[in-house]
């Protein structure tokens, strides 16, 4: 018996999010789309998948409705998406909870707009 090896393809996968990010950009309302998680670090196994932080200007829906409108499809991996309004990324920093802290501490950026206050989104 012969033991197949399968390796995640890194460079294709951050150019498929990179493109599906930069399509996220034309909306005004979307300020920055990040990696995280084994993808941004390099360290990912073949049953890794990619985890998003999406950081809205603003949105009316609760946090969960927000998630199926920016699920991409063609990736290549499985997508968690995290998205975020900036007075929650800011509300999170301040009290301790969600993803953001850790999404902009070891994050790749594939998509940003200038924003003011927060690690590693300022230019």
């Amino acid at each position: 018996m012969s033991a197949r090896v399968w390796k995640l393809d890194r460079d294709s996968i951050l150019a498929r999010l990179t493109r599906w990010a930069q399509e996220l950009g034309r909306d005004e309302n979307v300020l920055a789309v990040v990696l995280f998680g084994s993808l941004a670090r390099g360290d990912q196994t073949p049953a890794s998948d990619a985890d998003i932080l999406i950081i809205l200007r603003d949105s009316p829906l609760r946090f969960d409705e927000r998630i199926p409108a920016f699920m991409p499809s063609g990736i290549g991996v499985g997508v968690d998406i995290f998205p975020y309004t900036l007075n929650e990324v800011r509300r999170g920093l301040k009290e301790g909870w969600g993803v953001a802290r850790i999404a902009l501490e070891e994050g790749l950026y594939l998509f940003k707009r200038r924003i003011k206050g927060l690690p590693k989104l300022e230019e």
